[in-house]
């Protein structure tokens, strides 16, 4: 007698039964092979239904599609990975630290997951899924907000991957390296960075650590690799001192530190204090304690008429007196050129800005807005891609401010100027602005 069959009480919901087609490899019709040999089943037509490109791959004219195992070049925890997200939207990769991860140290598995979660960034760009790479970027961006020292790992993993990695990875990378290299970061991560890797750190303009900084992480990889070939890596690292401004440390450190290092001739130290001793007669060191004349991130604009961004000021003592001129380099995006009286009023942060916008107004230290501040715009300085931009400041008499764009006719836009406690340089830039100073000199007392 034949058994009667047994029906389920109630359908099984629709995210249940695509979990079920992942899982059950009975109705599987297709195998992806990974570069590292690793197979993931799965069922065609879902895939095709999700991703145009694997649609193409596996029912267009290429030879994958009259095949049982398709290989294509990622590993196959990758192609697990995409798999999963096809089916669900989601993917375990993805939650790994925010379940697990507690504590700020990096260890060997962190350093693979990190660059399982690259890969899979270039994955999701190649089958185009960008709401899956959304998610990757948050999870890294968690990671990151844990421990910042998984920034230069996360770089490495950029590295590694090629040009096939999304580009907001490596900015993401980039720019928590910047603000974090001179603020205690683990030397074990920077001795885990290949030479390319850490050339690129140690020569990137807009960093925010003094030269002593880098040049005590170059050191620190020296010793940690130092066990391999010693003539070779010495030969390696001695070019990558070239990319530091040696002239920016402290000269009581040079003499010690830095010459007991082995890392710099003593050829290239004369040539250095030589041109510390130039800098002193010139007064080109406005810091006066060999510190790097460079902008630094401040303050982000909670109000500007052509749209969000960030306000760069050069990082030495405000201007009081004297004549100075520097020069710019546009390198990408829109900027605005200007200098800046900044004073710190009962609590409050103040300036007036000279250039694309004059306005007296008060930045909150907790980002509340004042509402008494008043803003008058005018035309000025704004400039874009390849212009070479200087201005001069001018303190001696009545103080005027005049820029000149790829050595052409001065403009002399403002007079009288008042400031205050002393001007400072400045760069108001959109979110995708890049620029680069050029040089800065003292003209005059």
């Amino acid at each position: 007698m034949e058994e009667t069959p047994v029906f389920p009480k109630k359908e099984k919901p629709l995210d249940e039964l695509l979990q079920n087609l992942m899982t059950d490899q009975m109705v599987h019709d297709v195998s992806l092979e990974g570069n590292d040999g690793v197979r993931v089943g799965a069922c065609r037509s879902v895939l095709a239904h999700r991703s145009d490109v694997l649609k193409t791959m596996l029912f267009g004219s290429f030879q994958e599609s009259s095949n049982n195992v398709v290989r294509i070049g990622y590993k196959g925890r990758v192609l697990q990975a995409i798999v999963e997200y096809i089916h669900t939207n989601d993917a375990k990769v993805l939650h790994v630290f925010s379940e697990k991860y507690t504590a700020p140290a990096v260890t060997p598995g962190d350093i693979e997951h990190l660059k399982l979660l690259v890969s899979l960034s270039a994955a999701s760009l190649y089958f185009f899924f960008p709401k899956l790479l959304e998610k990757i970027e948050r999870t890294l961006k968690d990671c990151l907000r844990k421990a910042q020292s998984f920034s230069f790992i996360l770089f490495q993993a950029c590295w590694e991957e090629g040009p096939s990695v999304p580009e907001i990875l490596t900015c993401l990378a980039k720019k928590n390296i910047r603000q974090n290299i001179g603020h205690g970061v683990d030397l074990s991560v920077i001795a885990m960075l290949s030479p390319p890797v850490l050339n690129e750190i140690l020569s990137d303009k807009e960093t925010t650590a003094t030269e002593y900084q880098l040049f005590k992480c170059l050191v620190h990889w020296f010793r940690y690799h130092q066990s391999a070939d010693a003539d070779a890596l010495e030969a390696v690292a001695s070019k990558m001192s070239a990319t530091i401004h040696l002239e920016w440390i402290d000269p009581k450190v040079l003499s010690t530190e830095v010459e007991s290092s082995g890392l710099v001739t003593p050829e290239q130290l004369a040539v250095v204090y030589g041109r510390q001793a130039r800098a002193a007669r010139n007064s080109v060191d406005l810091s006066a304690n060999f510190k790097r004349p460079r902008f630094a991130y401040t303050l982000p604009i909670w109000y500007q008429p052509i749209g969000d961004g960030d306000t760069h000021y050069l990082d030495i003592p405000p201007i009081k007196s004297g004549s100075y001129s520097w020069t710019l380099k546009i390198e990408k995006g829109a900027c605005d050129v200007r200098v800046s009286s900044v004073t710190i009023d009962g609590g409050r942060l103040s300036s007036i800005d000279y250039g694309i916008t004059e306005h007296c107004s008060a930045y909150g230290l907790s980002e509340d807005i004042d509402t008494d501040a008043t803003f008058r715009i005018m035309d000025g300085f704004r400039y874009r891609d390849g212009s070479s931009v200087t201005l001069t400041l001018d303190l001696r008499k009545d103080g005027y401010l005049s820029v000149s764009e790829d050595g052409g006719d001065t403009v002399m836009p403002f007079t009288d100027l008042k400031h205050g406690d002393g001007l400072v340089p400045a760069v108001f830039t959109d979110h995708s602005g890049r620029f680069s100073l050029v040089d800065i000199k003292k003209l005059a007392d």
